[in-house]
């Protein structure tokens, strides 16, 4: 009988869930679930500490833009209200990577643009690059793997890949109500909490061999932060229909982006690490015509300077609250990924004898945004079986627009669409 392997990864503070859009009242408009807290602890069995190191070293991964375009073609488009984390589903197919070998290894390396010889070097260098707490930001991620009992393991090879990709290794019953229990509260405490309706529905089932999570927690706040008493109601035209919104309003230094059929801000944070982009496409220009232009990929390739204008900026923009989930399994044979999901690819056989193969992987994302700044988060769940401002412009997001973060000009931790409010 075949046997299937579960890989959860969750990421970011701006909230990323995966899933696509199935009809669903956003997680804004839902009733929260508090997950409760549980000592996971008790089941881990290869501790992880250096995790949480930050290099205070930028580090340019000049894969990471190309990666970001394809899977922004993928999953975002002109309908609906999307959010999605690039940068946790690359530190995700990274940890992928190093678990597999084969065709299955090969096939995610060619999608990420990576030689295996730099594999490693590149994905830690990333990782402690950008991992930060220091009371005014927050950018916290983490992996988890966790191992049905009766899984037979080369502990040497697990305990290999939780030292170099910082993954922390959990052992227990799968059709256990105390292990899921114990995987819902790892994933609530590293997704700060704000994602306790995706989280619930995650759970083992005694078939489950393995799941491996990574998630992503984000926070910052504005350089010129909104004055709330400046909130007024205001019209945002949507894709279906006109609605009254709450507008911040604030007037600010800051650039103003001009491409070829898109405009837009970008707005800094107020720590000097990293700022948000919002561009709004010209009027008759689709969403995914922005996406697929050269003046785009020069907005996260680090190539922008002639497309930012310094000015100050009379900004209105609408607070929204967006989540999303989205079925990666299906989008990731389409990129030429495709060995790890059949177990006759035996894409696992350094890792454990048993024949595995991925079954769902599951990439969830939430964003808030309000007059104090952003908060997000996400997370990914594979599955197995087997200068000084010259000019003023007024900015007024009052119909649907592209939003990013960005820590740096290379690597967008966040990316999403507003459609309708």
């Amino acid at each position: 009988m075949k046997k299937l392997i579960k890989i959860l990864l969750v990421f970011s503070m701006v909230m990323v869930m995966i899933g696509c859009n199935s009809g669903e009242k956003p997680a804004s408009e839902q009733e929260e679930i508090e997950i409760a807290d549980f000592d996971y602890s008790r089941y881990q069995v290869y501790p992880v500490e250096s995790h949480k190191a930050n290099s205070g070293r930028p580090y340019t991964d000049d894969n990471l833009p190309v990666f970001t375009r394809k899977m922004i073609l993928e999953l975002l488009g002109d309908e609906e209200n999307q959010v999605f984390s690039p940068f946790n589903l690359y530190l995700n197919l990274n940890l992928m990577a190093g678990l597999t070998s084969g065709e299955a290894k090969k096939e995610i390396l060619d999608l990420l643009g990576k030689e295996e010889d730099t594999l490693l070097k590149d994905y830690q260098a990333l990782w402690k690059a950008y991992y930060a707490d220091d009371g005014k930001r927050v950018s916290e991620y983490a992996n988890s793997i966790w191992l049905n009992e009766n899984l037979e393991i080369n502990d040497d090879k697990l305990k290999q890949i939780a030292d170099d990709y910082f993954v922390p290794g959990f052992r227990g019953d799968m059709g256990s109500r105390d292990y899921t229990m114990a995987f819902q509260s790892w994933m609530n405490d590293n997704t700060g909490k704000m994602m306790g309706k995706q989280i619930s529905g995650l759970e083992f089932d005694p078939g489950m061999l393995m799941a491996v999570a990574s998630t992503i927690y984000y926070s910052n706040r504005w350089q010129y932060e909104y004055d709330p008493l400046k909130t007024k109601d205001a019209t945002f035209h949507g894709v279906n229909s006109d609605v009254k919104v709450p507008f911040m309003n604030k007037t600010c230094s800051g650039f103003y982006v001009e491409g070829n059929g898109f405009s837009g801000i970008m707005d800094m944070f107020g720590n000097g690490e990293g700022y948000m982009l919002f561009l709004m496409p010209d009027e008759g220009v689709s969403v995914r015509s922005v996406f697929e232009s050269e003046d785009f990929l020069k907005l996260i390739d680090g190539s922008r300077d002639e497309l930012l204008i310094p000015c100050l900026l009379d900004l209105s923009m609408p607070k929204f609250d967006v989540d999303s989930k989205y079925k990666i399994e299906e989008i990731l044979p389409r990129l030429g990924v495709r060995s790890m999901f059949d177990a006759g690819s035996n894409a696992f056989a350094e890792l454990s004898s048993t024949p595995m193969e991925v079954d769902k992987i599951e990439h969830a994302c939430r964003l808030i945004l309000d007059e104090e700044g952003v908060k997000a988060a996400a997370y990914t769940v594979d599955i197995m079986y087997g200068g000084g401002p010259t000019e003023r412009r007024k900015v007024v997001f009052d119909r649907p627009f592209i939003f990013m973060i960005m820590p740096d000009m290379k690597n967008v931790m966040f990316c999403g669409v507003i459609n309708q409010l």
